[in-house]
């Protein structure tokens, strides 16, 4: 698989995002790679809900890990 560059989130797309956000909004907000993510996710270090075949996580429990506020998550 190839690397893929996800870019960092600012304050302003963050608070923009819905309650519920996928795995690329995610990284962003966190500056990871997916691959990161969904492997923290495997181990229990972040809850994330399947809906299909996708991940989906809470916009506030990804603020809280990346340690910035989130008005209204």
């Amino acid at each position: 698989m190839a690397y893929r560059h996800v870019p960092r989130l600012s304050p302003a797309e963050v608070q923009a995002l819905p309650a519920a956000i996928n795995t690329r909004e995610a990284c962003g907000i966190l500056g990871t790679q997916p691959n990161t993510l969904q492997r923290l996710v495997r181990q229990g270090r972040i809850p994330a809900s399947k809906v299909g075949s996708r991940l989906l996580y809470s916009k506030g429990t990804i603020c809280r890990l990346a340690g910035i506020d989130c008005e209204g998550a």
